[in-house]
């Protein structure tokens, strides 16, 4: 007999919480066999694994194994669909008030005939009536 015991653990196939008595006849060398549990906590913890006679009364070898579990309560499932949609929202807003305020606002442009230099210099050419140009520059400066 194989007895499973921990207090962090359910096992459906039994009637004893926390423990698990199996019926099984072991060969030498590996014996593998799938046991359905579930966790009661989101942790690393110990489980006892214990070969005992076929009576149950005494004990053949023990071993302490430790089982960590990752699996994500309904809680933690649920914050993380919540902080998901929040940021996909946030960021759709983000996009449309950003579109919106491009379309309300029209772009300006220079005026034909005005260049800017690097220095902050603007230089007007306008054309005259012969087909001339005539130059008038101006310094912008800041306050």
């Amino acid at each position: 007999m194989i007895r499973l015991s921990s207090t962090k653990l359910a096992f459906p196939d039994s009637t004893t919480p926390g423990r698990l008595d199996l019926t099984k006849t072991l060969v030498p060398g590996a014996n593998d066999f799938t046991v359905p549990v579930t966790t009661r906590a989101r942790a690393t913890f110990p489980m006892v694994i214990e070969i005992r006679t076929p009576d149950g009364k005494e004990v053949l070898a023990s071993s302490k194994v430790t089982i960590r579990s990752t699996a994500l309560s309904g809680v933690g499932i649920a914050l993380t669909i919540g902080a998901a949609l929040t940021l996909v929202v946030w960021w759709f807003r983000h996009a449309y008030k950003r579109r919106r305020a491009a379309r309300v606002e029209p772009r300006v442009e220079p005026p034909t005939g005005l260049t800017v230099t690097p220095a902050g210099d603007a230089a007007v050419t306008p054309p005259d009536e012969q087909g001339a140009t005539a130059a008038a520059s101006t310094s912008l400066t800041r306050p």
